[in-house]
């Protein structure tokens, strides 16, 4: 009687591929638990990198829609001083880090496995990079929002639901190293403009992305159709 789903670019899918009546579609945002003050996960101490690097954290299932060889690729075109690190297990880590070590940068890519404490690698690192083929809305994104840092993602599907280029972060093509690398290089280089963008995406999580705002519009959804149930229209 109802669908949920989490962006408009998804009602849309679904209506287009899955033949969903449009008007049984309801958006509804997902939201995330604030972290509130987080201990950073050190991982400047734990590599030994220093604290003048850069720290670029990626998060994600280590599979091919991920594209995190782009992300690697990118990171082959940007000074020695910027590291990745890559938080995620999957069946392409052996191929990423065969690339890794062809672009070079082998010793700049950090694979940290599966992880539990993501708010902790957030809080160590300079910009979230999701370097994604496909997607539909990235939970990483607004936990990174909520954590107030600016993120360099491509504007495909539900994500530019999310970011909002030139305030929140920066949207890229998807399958871009170049774009990507030109990108994180503007962040690097003007700590006022991350700041600046790591504010608005704390104050964007607060105004859109809450999991309290979350529950409740789906409690919403439910009332609705119960209401629609008692009257006879659904």
């Amino acid at each position: 009687e109802r669908v949920l789903t989490v962006s408009e670019d998804n009602r849309g899918h679904l209506a287009r591929i899955h033949r969903v009546d449009p008007a049984r579609v309801r958006v509804v945002r997902i939201g995330v638990p604030d972290p509130g003050p987080v201990s950073p996960a050190g991982l400047r101490k734990q590599t030994g990198i220093g604290s003048s690097a850069f720290v670029l954290i990626a998060v994600g299932a280590l599979e091919e829609r991920k594209g995190h060889r782009h992300a690697i690729d990118a990171l082959g075109l940007l000074p020695g001083d910027v590291h990745l690190f890559v938080a995620g297990s999957g069946e392409a880590r052996e191929k990423l880090s065969a690339r890794a070590a062809a672009a070079g940068v082998a010793g700049r890519v950090h694979f940290l496995g599966q992880r539990t404490d993501v708010s902790s690698l957030l809080a160590d690192a300079d910009c979230l990079v999701l370097s994604s083929e496909l997607e539909a809305t990235p939970y990483v994104i607004v936990e990174a929002m909520a954590a107030g840092l600016p993120v360099v993602a491509s504007g495909i599907f539900g994500i530019p639901e999310l970011v909002e280029e030139g305030v929140t972060g920066l949207l890229v093509p998807p399958g871009d190293p170049a774009a990507i690398a030109r990108a994180i290089a503007a962040l690097a280089a003007d700590p006022a403009i991350r700041r600046r963008m790591g504010a608005a995406a704390r104050r964007r999580y607060e105004e859109r992305f809450t999991l309290e705002r979350f529950v409740a519009e789906t409690v919403a959804v439910y009332r609705e159709l119960l209401d629609a149930t008692k009257g006879g229209d659904a």
